[in-house]
């Protein structure tokens, strides 16, 4: 009887990388995907040699046209920056200074990932990469983001750990404590989502004026030294657990 040969198994690959085809062509060319979206629909891109279709994705291997010139593939980007009062979270505007123009002109192919409003400093996430982005926003993956926040005088905390109602919805921090010194009106607030203006609207709310606001922490990452006005290359694994 012959005997059973065991095989050798052999180390499982790394899945391979793929993305949606307008994904690529947005980070490739510093572009949104509405506009990578009519590059698509006007045939004007080829993925191995035939024509591109909304629903394909790109992988490190494939060959990807545009006009018939081949598109150069690029590594994601992800950056950490420390937003200061008065910028705006946005790529242009018309009236304030922006978070973008404190990059290089080459590190401006990126987007913030979320807002931090007009007043509002501190840590701001930038990248290329729609999907990690995504994974930040969404409240469902429960990534953390902590603030810093002054007022105009002291409430008691049992009313900041109660749920408030807002236009849109009801709302509650996820964690608050006081910091500082003591009858400081200082707190440290912890939120999963980051509704427009909702840590100001929820104090109002309460009847309470936010004097200053700063947002410290995003999942692992911390502000830490990095200074105003600055940036500095970051990993996904510096955020995300």
């Amino acid at each position: 009887m012959a005997r059973s040969r065991r095989r050798s198994r052999e180390p499982k690959r790394p899945p391979e990388k793929r993305k949606r085809v307008n994904a690529f062509l947005a980070a490739a060319l510093a572009i949104g995907r509405r506009e990578a979206d009519h590059l698509i629909a006007e045939g004007l891109v080829r993925l191995n040699g035939r024509l591109a279709r909304f629903y394909d994705t790109v992988g490190p291997k494939d060959s990807v046209l545009l006009r018939g010139e081949p598109l150069a593939r690029r590594d994601e980007v992800y950056l950490a920056l420390n937003k200061p009062a008065g910028t705006v979270t946005a790529r242009r505007d018309r009236y304030h200074k922006t978070v973008m123009e404190l990059l290089p002109e080459e590190l401006r192919i990126v987007k913030p990932v979320g807002r931090l409003d007009l007043p509002t400093r501190g840590l701001l996430v930038l990248t290329t990469d729609g999907a990690f982005a995504q994974r930040l926003l969404h409240p469902r993956h429960g990534i953390e983001k902590e603030y810093i926040v002054t007022l105009n005088r002291r409430p008691p905390l049992k009313i900041l750990r109660s749920r408030i109602e807002l236009e849109d919805g009801p709302a509650q921090f996820r964690k608050v404590e006081a910091v500082g010194r003591k009858g400081s009106p200082t707190f440290k607030v912890i939120l999963f989502e980051g509704r427009k203006r909702q840590i100001r609207r929820m104090f109002s709310a309460w009847g309470y004026e936010v004097k200053d606001l700063i947002r410290v922490r995003i999942g692992r990452l911390r502000l830490g030294s990095l200074k105003e006005g600055c940036w500095r290359p970051i990993r996904p694994e510096d955020v995300l657990r």
